[in-house]
């Protein structure tokens, strides 16, 4: 509670010492740090559809979830889905991140703890993939924003930044990691789902709740864990 009271302290005189010192110290950091102005979740809302929309061109039953152990995974939805097989891809939406509102340039990260999730996921068969949209502000997501998808084959230990340039030559990767991140088409999006493992149910409720004990870390203590969106794929 010391923390949060300090914490709460802190900001509490910052705001009543007057708006012209939260500005200015607001203005000097997005100076040196990229900032993002949407969330993970809100991201969802962006990728579900268009992921869903690839892969209609093989599957019919498209099911996204965000998985809760006592919601998709209890006992009711045991009985109801018991006889049936699926394959599963879990999916990282990553927040696009901006120097200055003038800048073409988009920068990523994809953390060490997600790549770790990633390992742990495909040995149970399920594929990750990372997404993220190309947007530089809430309008451009209402005019069919381009998603840009990512596989990471192999890694050394951290995180993975990267920058999209989105300019008139259209996106490139620029990243001391790039032999690692593979961009997906359609094609190889579907490709990589073919080659997932067909799961039964209790198998596929199994390696869910196991996934839940992966360590995914978070920005701040009291906010919840960065968590995938799984796109299930009944047969």
């Amino acid at each position: 509670y010391s923390c949060l009271f300090s914490l709460y302290t802190r900001y509490f005189i910052q705001w009543h010492a007057g708006n012209y010192r939260i500005k200015i110290k607001m203005n000097v950091r997005a100076q040196f740090m990229q900032l993002s102005f949407i969330s993970e979740h809100g991201l969802e809302y962006i990728v579900v559809p268009s992921i869903c929309e690839i892969l209609r061109a093989n599957y019919k039953r498209i099911v996204p979830i965000y998985y809760w152990a006592t919601r998709e995974g209890n006992t009711l939805s045991s009985e109801l889905h018991d006889s049936l097989k699926v394959r599963i891809m879990s999916v990282f939406p990553r927040r696009p991140k901006i120097e200055s509102i003038y800048s073409d340039v988009i920068h990523g990260k994809i953390n060490d703890s997600l790549l770790q999730f990633a390992k742990v996921a495909k040995s149970f068969g399920i594929p990750t993939i990372f997404c993220m949209p190309i947007i530089k502000s809430f309008l451009d997501i209402s005019n069919d924003c381009k998603c840009l998808y990512f596989n990471v084959s192999w890694y050394e230990e951290g995180d993975i930044h990267f920058r999209v340039n989105n300019g008139v030559d259209g996106v490139e990767i620029d990243s001391e990691h790039k032999a690692s991140i593979t961009m997906l088409d359609s094609s190889a999006i579907l490709t990589i789902m073919a080659k997932g493992k067909m799961l039964n149910w209790a198998e596929a409720n199994l390696h869910l709740r196991q996934l839940r004990n992966v360590n995914v870390e978070h920005s701040f203590f009291w906010m919840s864990q960065y968590r995938p969106v799984y796109i299930l794929l009944f047969e």
